[in-house]
């Protein structure tokens, strides 16, 4: 009976071997997984940083170069020529408020609609300004 009692001792303290290098294989998988997912989110938080601050400093470059631009003198070219000439002589339009182009003096008020349509909002705006002359 001794003998018995023995072997089940033994195959037991084995049992409680074998469960304990099986807990403690676990426990280091986990481990290891809890390293390599921190690496993983550290990684991932340095790369979203370094985005935010490329993001940073492009914003800071273009505000600096808008600064720059609306502080440097700059002349405003006439992009329309509908009033004559680009360097129109301001004595004589101040002198003549309604003097007009002659091209905007043989105008009619009168617009087809299907040109109307095509036109851009700022062109039809321009057909129908009250600031345009009534010549029939």
């Amino acid at each position: 009976m001794a003998a018995r009692e023995q072997l089940w001792l033994e195959k037991e303290v084995r049992a409680r071997q074998h469960y304990e290098k099986h807990m403690e294989e676990r426990r280091k998988r986990l481990e290891e997984q809890r390293i390599k997912e921190e690496r993983r989110r550290a990684a991932v938080d340095e790369k979203r940083r370094q985005k935010l601050e490329e993001e940073k400093e492009r914003h800071e470059a273009v505000v600096k170069r808008t600064m720059q631009r609306s502080q440097k003198p700059r002349q405003k070219s006439n992009r329309w020529s509908w009033g004559g000439s680009l360097h129109s002589n301001q004595s004589i339009s101040s002198s003549d408020p309604d003097r007009r182009s002659f091209s905007t003096m043989n105008l009619t008020k009168h617009v087809d609609p299907v040109i109307n349509k095509r036109l851009s909002t700022s062109s039809a705006a321009l057909l129908n300004s009250p600031d345009r002359g009534t010549v029939s």
